[in-house]
């Protein structure tokens, strides 16, 4: 086997040995205000350093030690553009990019066309992108291709990137990275086939490349292949068992193809090879327990390997609804308060909370507490039929009604809200007006009728007047005609 990646990695731990003996003079002389002198590639390295691990401050203090020591030196616009760059200030950027004459060096190009992808201008971008390839000499192209892709592919624009992954082939059709990019984006493209004959010239040239197995393994579980996913997961855990990733899809992966056992058998090897995995592989044992509707066993494992700081937000709240499940109103309060600590503005936290008031009949913090939830997220249609419902329920008939009001007017072609309405304007008194919103529930689905009289037992003349309603259209085929309308007003006109 090559030692490709032994190679690279070598190179970078001496770049990074190298550079953090540089930052520590750097800082020494600082403390000591000693002034020494650094070139203005030292500074550039410096600089990096700080803008990689998010220190802003100083690498802005960088700059300004560069403009004293090399005053004539135009290079420094460049790090003020990554510094704009990694800000989010993309139009300023570009504004100092055409204002600098730079354009020889790769930096100016990678922020103009990075610039330029941010702001959504991907046409421009490409263009870009080519110019770079066309101005590189023939043993750089590769290296420069791949970095044009990969800022294409950072930003999700997958055929863009791949596009550049692929010119890049054309240069050299051996190169491990462009190889990779090549196979995640065509997988990301749902172009499997395409991915998978990537990821074969990637375990062609290097058996052991683990991460070309959970390439493929992504692609089959993406098809719902899973006894491929599996296989693909074994390989990859078998070339690289410190790798976290592909011992937690397999799971998944096992789960998916409902072979628990052996899912749980995964769980308890990754827990014996990552010791703090522990309690994540007894919560992992839940979710596969919850997603069986096994509400009950799966409480009491996450009761034993709950740990609010790690535990997964999917995880928490499922722990969440089996507390709701199991009719444990009080602890659901309870949980529910602890993770509205920890995961911050959750609207589905709130709403189980709101479930459970509901269930000891505090009316108050049920509606307030929904209400909570409605204001995170108030275009979720579902939420406010909940609300809207809550509302009704607790007697305040005016703002339910509201509420069920804004769910129609984001889902008119449901028909939940319109039969809800239909209950609101009954309990106020107003039967034509339930009438009218039954009907048009009703011409979605007839099941609506039923649903209504649940609610309002009382309802009969209500749904006996619909149900004559629409039989007497379906009969004439004149319910959308000048006549059928005047039928339809006539008719609801109720006691």
């Amino acid at each position: 086997m090559e030692d490709y990646y032994d190679d690279e990695l070598n190179e970078y731990l001496q770049e990074m040995q190298y550079v953090t003996q540089l930052v520590n003079r750097y800082e020494l002389s600082l403390r000591n205000d000693d002034n020494q002198y650094f070139d203005s590639d030292q500074l550039e390295d410096i600089f990096n350093f700080y803008l990689n691990i998010n220190a802003t401050h100083r690498a802005k203090q960088v700059l300004d030690v560069f403009a004293k020591m090399h005053p004539t030196d135009d290079t420094i616009n460049l790090l003020r553009g990554q510094l704009l760059y990694e800000e989010g200030k993309n139009e300023e950027l570009l504004s100092l990019l055409d204002a600098v004459d730079l354009r020889d060096y790769d930096l100016w190009h990678l922020l103009r066309l990075g610039a330029l992808i941010q702001l959504h201008r991907y046409e421009e971008a490409e263009r870009e992108g080519l110019d770079i390839i066309h101005s590189t000499s023939e043993d750089e192209k590769p290296r420069v291709t791949y970095n044009i892709a990969r800022e294409f592919h950072q930003a999700d624009c997958f055929e863009f990137a791949l596009k550049f992954y692929e010119i890049g082939l054309l240069f050299d059709d051996k190169n491990r990275k462009l190889l990779m990019g090549a196979a995640r984006c065509r997988g990301a493209l749902s172009d499997y086939k395409k991915s998978f004959e990537y990821t074969d010239q990637l375990i062609e040239l290097d058996p052991y490349n683990d991460e070309a197995w959970l390439i493929k393994a992504t692609g089959y579980v993406s098809q719902h292949l899973y006894d491929e996913a599996i296989d693909a997961y074994d390989y990859a855990i078998a070339i690289n068992p410190s790798n976290e990733y592909a011992w937690i899809a397999k799971v998944k992966a096992l789960s998916s193809a409902m072979r628990d056992e052996e899912a749980y058998k995964c769980l308890d090897d990754m827990a014996l090879q990552f010791s703090r995995y522990k309690d994540i592989a007894v919560t992992m044992k839940a979710d596969i327990l919850y997603a069986r509707e096994r509400y009950k066993e799966a409480h009491a494992l996450y009761k034993k390997g709950f740990n609010l700081e790690a535990f997964s937000s999917e995880s928490a709240l499922k722990y969440l609804d089996c507390k709701l499940r199991l009719h444990r109103w009080k602890e659901t309060i309870a949980l529910g308060n602890d993770l509205c600590r920890i995961i911050k503005d959750d609207p589905t936290i709130y709403e189980k909370m709101a479930d459970a008031y509901y269930e000891l009949h505090d009316w108050k913090k049920a509606t307030s507490t929904f209400h909570k939830a409605v204001m995170l997220d108030p275009d979720d249609g579902y939420l406010l039929l909940r609300y809207g419902t809550l509302l009704l329920d607790s007697g305040n008939i005016k703002k339910g009604e509201k509420q069920l009001q804004k769910a129609h007017k984001l889902y008119p072609q449901l028909p939940e809200p319109l039969v809800m309405l239909a209950v609101a304007n009954y309990m106020k008194g107003d039967y034509v007006g339930s009438a009218i919103y039954l009907n048009e529930a009703y011409s979605i689905d007839k099941e609506q009728a039923q649903t209504f009289l649940r609610l309002c037992p009382k309802g009969n003349h209500i749904v006996d007047t619909i149900e004559r309603i629409n039989n007497r259209t379906e009969n004439d085929n004149t319910g959308n005609g000048e006549n059928g309308e005047n039928t339809d007003k006539t008719e609801m006109k109720l006691e």
